[in-house]
């Protein structure tokens, strides 16, 4: 018979929630608070988990979804007018960064 304790069961289901948690990256940054709302919006509507986070030192917002999702967002963003193509670009560049180890400054790769 196997024994569990209470500490064991903890962080096996802390551990189970980050694992189906997965990553979120950063999709676009420096957004005002329609603009955020507005894609989170379209983000949520369409089932992709995505979060508005506040930049309070510079007074903007970002918006964060998980990293596999990001093709899927940037498609549909796109069908509703949203970012500019110099945004999505560099979203697709941090996207593959991410896979592919890289620095994690798509300009300096």
């Amino acid at each position: 018979m196997i024994i569990i304790n209470k500490k064991q069961l903890f962080t096996s289901v802390v551990m189970f929630g980050l694992l189906l948690g997965g990553c979120k990256t950063e999709l676009y940054g420096g957004l005002d608070e329609n603009d955020a709302n507005s894609m989170l919006a379209i983000l949520l509507e369409s089932n992709i988990d995505s979060e508005k986070i506040p930049n309070k030192k510079e007074g903007n917002f970002a918006l964060n979804i998980d990293d596999s999702k990001i093709p899927q967002a940037i498609r549909l963003l796109r069908e509703h007018g949203y970012p500019d193509f110099i945004a999505i670009r560099r979203a697709c560049a941090l996207y593959l960064c991410t896979i592919t180890k890289c620095s994690g400054n798509p300009d300096a790769d």
